[in-house]
């Protein structure tokens, strides 16, 4: 597995569909660093050196080149991430999704390694490691705490910062961070928002922001979650960031061997955790699959589905959705053996989590996804949004 020292500046890592990747060079990367005399030998000082000067002249010519090399120098170091990770999280993450992750902070290396100082005697890799395995264990476990909790600890600035980057207006941002803030003031639990908690954050921002555009308790909860959604996208970027396409692009043409693996495995997890949560979802009674496909698939809302199911009050939908959650992930730990100890039940929590917003979505469009796990003929309910 460990590679030759002269091969880490220019050497990637090869997926073979197993735990056990080859190695092979960007040929393109060892010409540039051959002709322009960098000592392959001796990787360390050179990575290094290639930092120094990517942190002083991040706009120079050869500033990809440098950047490729400091990303070949750190892959050794991501895949001993991914492993750890990988044992630490009980097989809840593959490896490829740890490796993901880990490139995702080190196709960035003047932001992951900004604070790196070589005159304390620090290795570059072992800094690199300690930042690498904080920031994907951030991503899959820590940082990916409930919606709610995310929103409740998330400072202003971050997501103002989030909401920018979505594409939102300067009003919409002044406006969705006012309700968050309040929101946070007013809420004592990190857990959905029910709805005497949602009336008495508008009327607090009717009265503190007379100059904003004034919200009902359902626009309250709309603008709240797409605050989530910002923080989400903002705190786990991307593999490929349109801003660094063209340093993807030049690693052979944007279509290397490990990155196609790497998507292979994804749809190869998400299609197993479909069957899953197909079967969980199949053992459910029937007022609780309506509720799901309701409030999964036909995105409709808990006031909507209470009025159409004849429930009391909103938040016995509520109610039912955390239920319907809590079987899900007991159905994947079940399916995955894991024993129900807290420290699994939070992570299965998380990958269900997910699955709900991304996986599901993807797999299937509109009700179509009904129909592969037998509720199509709860899905045609008029007026669904």
């Amino acid at each position: 597995m460990t590679r030759q020292p002269c091969d880490k500046l220019i050497a990637l890592l090869r997926f073979d569909g197993s735990d056990r990747p080859r190695w092979y060079r960007d040929r393109q990367l060892q010409a540039y660093f051959t002709a322009a005399g960098y000592n392959l030998e001796e990787p360390e000082p050179t990575a290094v050196f290639l930092l120094q000067k990517l942190q002083s002249q991040p706009n120079h010519d050869d500033a990809q080149y440098w950047q490729r090399g400091l990303f070949c120098y750190l892959q050794e170091t991501s895949w001993s991430v991914a492993m750890t990770l990988r044992e630490k999280l009980g097989g809840m993450h593959q490896v490829s999704d740890c490796f993901q992750q880990a490139c995702c902070l080190t196709n960035d290396p003047l932001k992951l390694l900004s604070k790196f100082k070589p005159g304390r005697g620090t290795r570059l890799s072992t800094y690199a490691y300690l930042r690498i395995y904080d920031g994907v264990y951030a991503a899959l476990v820590g940082v990916r705490k409930s919606d709610w909790g995310l929103l409740k600890h998330s400072g202003l600035r971050s997501l103002s910062s989030a909401l920018g980057n979505q594409g939102y207006t300067e009003d919409r941002v002044r406006q969705v961070c006012a309700l968050v803030e309040l929101w946070q003031e007013l809420a004592d639990q990190t857990t959905a928002p029910d709805q005497a908690l949602l009336a008495q954050v508008a009327k607090t921002y009717r009265q503190c922001c007379p100059d904003l555009p004034a919200v009902t308790p359902s626009e309250v909860e709309t603008l709240l979650r797409t605050a989530i959604a910002a923080l989400r996208a903002y705190r786990q970027p991307q593999v490929v960031n349109p801003a660094e396409q063209r340093f993807w692009d030049t690693l052979e043409g944007g279509n290397t061997p490990w990155e196609a693996t790497l998507k292979q495995e994804e749809q190869e997890t998400l299609k197993r955790v479909f069957e899953m949560m197909k079967n969980a979802i199949a053992a459910l009674d029937d007022t609780s699959r309506q509720v799901f496909c309701l409030y999964y698939c036909e995105q409709v809302s808990q006031q909507a589905i209470a009025q159409h199911l004849g429930f009391a009050k909103q938040y016995q939908v509520s109610r039912a959705l955390e239920r319907i959650r809590g079987h899900l992930v007991k159905a994947l730990l079940a399916g995955l053996n894991q024993p129900t100890h807290p420290q699994r039940l939070k992570e299965a929590t998380v990958a269900v989590n997910l699955w709900l917003k991304e996986g599901y979505k993807v797999l299937a469009g509109s009700c179509q996804r009904c129909d592969q796990v037998g509720m199509a003929e709860h899905c045609r309910y008029e007026g669904a949004s």
